[in-house]
């Protein structure tokens, strides 16, 4: 006795909604295996629904449907999916073709979600291809090929798994006449084989080539008439291409070489994807790059100033009428004590105090006035400050008596006042006294804020301004801190307390939390950047899921599963998010060279930022692709394949 392959019982399909609709009701069907049934109807009648359930692209709401003798609302949804990928093969109204692929990888496409082994791909799709008469263009995109030959291409796809069924839903309702006769040519060939074929159609010319015809009407079946006599024995087809049941590797591995096919399609939406991965990952490790070179070089300066500088200031009371004397007497006390360099004198001069101006104050409204530091100094400050001035003799006329009506310009200063340009020999008003400018310092290692500066001598500063002045001490390295005991023993023996000795000795923690914050803070700031990267992306992933809704019906229709979607998306998310992190590194490192180059500063990267920076780009990747793989796992095939 003859098992049939599909049986159906009392089967009911209802689509709830506000008003909830029947679509298909007590439906009663059996066919066995060697038929071609043609299911006949007009629109509306629940023909393609019927077909949908059959296919298990949907399910049933009451009744029993028996597939190969298993009760298919007993199976798990993956079981479902496996069993619909080995049983059924399936041809559409609309062929839908791959468009971008070539037409050899779109008839494959079956066989890459069963795991088929890609020798015997190769064998399979080219004896499809040969027999369809397609072969010639097997290498050329599908979406190139005429109305006839994609629906070739679709029976090939539909055959590649060797179905025991092959559905057909309005397989010739866009085509001419010509091609019309072809494919049920094609249709007709396969049963005469023993493959079990089951075509919706309107079409009576289509339907009289079946051994048999089932009218539905208003979601009920008819008439079922029997045209000839073509039962099969069911042991005269072999059964589908069945490939062992994948593992967790292995779908992996699947899924991640189609999501790596898909990318390479669509090369404009791969592009602009990892634009955005490239971007967050670029901010980032520019940021990063950035704070550690900054870090480095705010570390440096404060350990070589804790290595070799100290300052000191005298009691008020201690201070000549002259406001120098002492300090000058305190210089020649401590120039003998071991480990002394160099010591000069400094004065900070507040802006409200100096009042600088190009012009002479108050001549006319509006004169803009400089807000920069304003310094007093002497020549041998400037010196330990390694600072370099132009001309080379300009330092040391601030300490002679002709020198108290000079000044000199941070190159910065000089620019704000106007006189960039020959700036020797020009006159500007300091605390109401013309000054002349004898020549611009352009750049200072050990102070950079003296390029800032208007220098001013720093007897005549001490005059203006109501700060103490500071004798700053270059020593040997690591005399700081024994030499902060030393100096106010040798300036007052009798009572060195007086004497108020500052190190940056201290500055050393200091050092450490500066670093520590300013990471901390520019890598929020390329944490931000990262994060807009990633909603950018993910944005374009969860629209392209809308444009890609047939593509993904499909391949659920060829048997893959929700899992399998969901895993080639977020595959395609890591890809995208792997080669924008390395693009993103390189344009980090890039920048961060720049910026260094252009502050003058010495570049701090590490190798570590490259895989860290691909690391962070597939973690991105990850996370952006998991709202639009759920999305995409979600899509429903029996709804979206007639998009």
């Amino acid at each position: 006795m003859t098992v049939p392959l599909i049986q159906i019982s009392t089967l009911s399909k209802t689509y709830q909604s506000d008003v909830d609709v029947m679509a298909l009701r007590d439906i009663n069907l059996v066919i066995y295996p060697g038929e071609f049934v043609a299911i006949v109807g007009p629109s509306g009648a629940g023909k393609s629904t019927l077909l949908n359930i059959l296919g298990l692209l949907e399910s049933h709401t009451a009744g029993e449907y028996l597939l190969v003798g298993r009760n298919v609302k007993q199976l798990s949804e993956s079981d479902r999916d496996e069993l619909r990928g080995e049983t059924f093969g399936f041809v559409f109204q609309d062929a839908h073709v791959l468009r971008e692929d070539s037409v050899a990888r779109n008839v494959a496409l079956g066989l890459r979600i069963a795991g088929v082994r890609l020798t015997r791909q190769i064998e399979i799709v080219a004896a499809l291809l040969s027999r369809l008469g397609i072969a010639s263009r097997a290498n050329q995109n599908a979406g190139l090929l005429s109305g006839g030959e994609r629906q070739r291409l679709a029976i090939a796809r539909a055959l590649a798994n060797s179905p025991s069924i092959i559905l057909a839903d309005e397989p010739t309702g866009n085509l001419d006449s010509k091609n019309t006769h072809a494919v049920m040519d094609i249709l007709l060939d396969l049963n005469r084989e023993g493959t079990t074929v089951v075509v919706i159609t309107h079409d009576a010319e289509v339907a009289s080539i079946a051994s048999r015809q089932v009218s539905i009407v208003d979601g009920q079946i008819g008439e079922s008439a029997i045209i000839k006599d073509v039962i099969r024995d069911p042991t005269s087809h072999s059964g589908g291409e069945v490939a062992a049941h994948q593992g967790a590797v292995r779908r992996w591995a699947t899924a991640f070489v189609e999501a790596l096919s898909t990318l390479t399609l669509k090369p404009g939406r791969s592009l602009l994807l990892a634009t955005a991965f490239m971007l967050g990952v670029g901010g980032l490790v520019a940021a990063v790059g950035v704070s550690e070179s900054a870090a480095h070089q705010i570390s440096n300066q404060i350990a070589a100033s804790a290595l070799d500088e100290l300052s000191f200031t005298l009691p008020d009371d201690a201070q000549g009428p002259e406001g120098l004397a002492d300090d000058e007497s305190a210089i020649l006390r401590i120039a003998h004590l071991p480990g002394v360099v160099l010591a000069g004198v400094q004065v900070e001069v507040a802006a409200s105090d100096a009042n600088v101006s190009l012009l002479r104050p108050n001549d006319f409204d509006g004169q803009p006035s400089f807000d920069g530091p304003v310094a007093g100094a002497t020549t041998s400050f400037l010196d330990l400050e390694e600072s370099k001035v132009a001309p080379e003799n300009a330092p040391a006329l601030l300490n002679s008596p002709i020198g108290q009506s000079s000044v000199i310009l941070g190159r910065d200063a000089a620019r704000q006042l106007g006189v960039a340009v020959a700036p020797l020999g020009r006159q500007i008003w300091v605390a109401g006294q013309r000054l002349t400018v004898i020549g611009v310092l352009s750049r200072s290692s050990r102070d950079a804020e003296l390029e800032d500066s208007v220098i001013v001598p720093a007897q005549f500063a001490s005059m203006i301004a109501h700060s103490e002045s500071e004798t700053v001490v270059r020593t040997l390295p690591g005399y700081p801190a024994p030499l902060a005991e030393a100096v106010p023993l040798a300036i007052d023996p009798g009572s060195p307390g007086r004497v108020s000795v500052t190190t940056v000795a201290d500055l050393r923690n200091l050092r450490r939390g500066v670093a520590s914050n300013l990471g901390t803070l520019i890598a929020i700031v390329g944490g931000v950047l990262l994060c807009l990267g990633c909603l950018t992306a993910s944005t374009l992933m969860f629209l392209s899921v809308s444009a890609r809704t047939p593509e993904i019906a499909l391949r659920r229709a060829f048997g893959a599963s929700k899992s399998t979607i969901r895993l080639m998306f977020v595959s395609e998310g890591l890809i995208v998010g792997l080669a924008g992190g390395l693009a993103g590194a390189a344009l980090g490192l890039l920048t961060v060279v720049l910026a260094c180059l252009a502050q003058g500063w010495e570049p701090v990267e590490s190798v570590d930022l490259i895989w860290q920076a691909a690391l962070a780009g597939m973690l991105a990747g990850a996370l952006s692709s998991i709202l639009p793989a759920t999305r995409a796992a979600s899509v429903e095939p029996s709804q979206a394949i007639r998009a």
